[in-house]
């Protein structure tokens, strides 16, 4: 709660009443979802009180292979006949942690792209930048390489790939060290040197991209789906880009998004002194590979619609439009990687039907694994409406609230950004006010 008012306070600036109105309307907000009894108020009525008496088994299906684990986890597997049919479904992968000797070690292709726009002069905003790579690259050895974009109002390779030998890590040195604020803040271009630089890598090294930037693209490709699209193509390359911002003035909303679109980790520096110790952090997720790359794939039942992935791009298969595939990127060993989807399902008809056929497969090395849910434990039952209170005590609370939370705030940030970089505080305030009334 207090690092979400903190984001509030950090995106509306020195506006204390501001940050005081954001914060109690948080508070209302997370009061409405909890209640007294810490229930959504869809458990309110006559169905709450039934939920603790009436029978309930977890609509959940699990599978494993070659050590990694998937379990799906419906969070309403019972609906009403005539009403909404959205569900969601909790997927999680957990891959196993490999002895350390055991694990070979992949060389590293690193690719950094530093926004040098105007605004990183404040704050020592680049000089740390600057200090956070050179540590990177003392990081690196001969097996490794690395390479740097930066970008303004254009963007250039400062280096093209190069093996970080002690010679040539010198010359890195001395060209980030070189790198000045310029003017504006064209992303895109950046994104698009980055990937081009890909186009040559072997897949038999470790990928990893990180972009750091503490501004809003306002020069060239600027819409969040056109910098996503970029962003997706890293992954269907096998390459992680992970998202840094910097400052108060960047757009939290469009750098998270792309860290998910590029399956990585996406960071917020209250603190820049932190920064040497995030881009470590993706070095080292970059030498434990597990996987190189995953995909969730779903045949979508008869009337099953796919809405969001939890932020990965969701990609329809050409022979069938009814097959969907999730990229879930890179898996790292030891970890565990959970988001929801959230489907809608048709509810004119009473009786019970499958979502549909879901497996995920990933490859270790050249040794591909698939992982099949079984849909019968997955299934969803439409009931008449009198056995409102059956579908009720179905529902899993914690796994609904935290879902429908997570969608909905992610849309509810989207509009509260928009509202707070046009300068409209009336705006922000009433984005936030009507999730809060969605809640109640």
């Amino acid at each position: 709660m207090d690092t979400l008012i903190r984001r509030f306070g950090r995106l509306t600036g020195k506006n204390a009443a501001g940050v005081i109105i954001l914060s109690g309307l948080l508070f209302a907000t997370f009061a409405g979802v909890y209640g007294s009894g810490g229930m959504l108020s869809i458990f309110h009525g006559a169905g709450a009180a039934m939920a603790a008496s009436l029978p309930w088994q977890p609509a959940r299906s699990s599978g494993s292979a070659a050590g990694v684990t998937v379990t799906g986890h419906l969070s309403n597997p019972k609906l009403i006949q005539g009403q909404p049919g959205e569900i969601y479904l909790s997927i999680k992968i957990d891959t196993p942690k490999l002895p350390e000797s055991s694990v070979i070690r992949q060389p590293t292709d690193m690719v950094v792209i530093l926004d040098h726009s105007g605004s990183m002069a404040a704050e020592n905003r680049l000089p740390y930048a600057r200090k956070a790579i050179t540590d990177l690259l003392a990081r690196l050895n001969a097996q490794d390489r690395f390479a740097l974009v930066v970008f303004d109002s254009g963007a250039q390779v400062i280096s093209p790939f190069v093996y970080v030998t002690d010679s040539e890590r010198a010359n890195l040195i001395s060209r980030v060290s070189a790198v000045y604020p310029g003017s504006g803040t064209n992303m895109g271009h950046g994104i698009q040197l980055a990937r081009q630089l890909l186009e040559g890598s072997s897949t038999n090294r470790s990928r990893r991209t990180i972009l750091l930037s503490d501004g809003e693209a306002n020069e060239g490709i600027v819409a969040p789906e056109g910098l996503g699209g970029l962003v997706g193509d890293f992954v269907s390359r096998d390459t992680v880009v992970s998202t840094i911002g910097m400052g108060l003035g960047f757009n939290e909303s469009l750098m998270s998004y792309l860290a998910d679109r590029g399956g990585g980790n996406y960071s917020y520096l209250e603190h820049l002194e932190r920064l040497a110790e995030i881009l470590n952090k993706d070095l080292l997720d970059a030498r434990r590979i597990f996987a190189a790359n995953s995909e969730l794939k779903i045949d979508l039942g008869p009337g099953v619609n796919i809405i969001s992935a939890g932020g990965y791009p969701i990609e329809r298969d050409f022979i069938s439009a009814d097959t969907a595939r999730i990229r879930t990127g890179q898996l790292l060993g030891g970890s565990s990687k959970s988001f929801f989807l959230t489907l809608n399902v048709p509810t004119s008809s009473t009786g019970s039907y499958d979502l549909g056929k879901i497996s995920f497969s990933f490859k270790q090395g050249d040794t591909p694994a698939e992982i099949a849910l079984k849909s019968s434990d997955l299934a969803y039952a439409v009931l008449e409406p009198h056995r409102r209170d059956e579908a009720v005590a179905a529902i899993d609370q914690v796994l609904y609230r935290e879902a429908w939370s997570k969608n909905n705030y992610g849309l509810m940030q989207q509009e509260l950004q928009k509202a707070l970089v046009r300068g409209d505080r009336a705006a922000a305030l009433s984005a936030i006010s009507s999730y809060d009334s969605a809640l109640a």
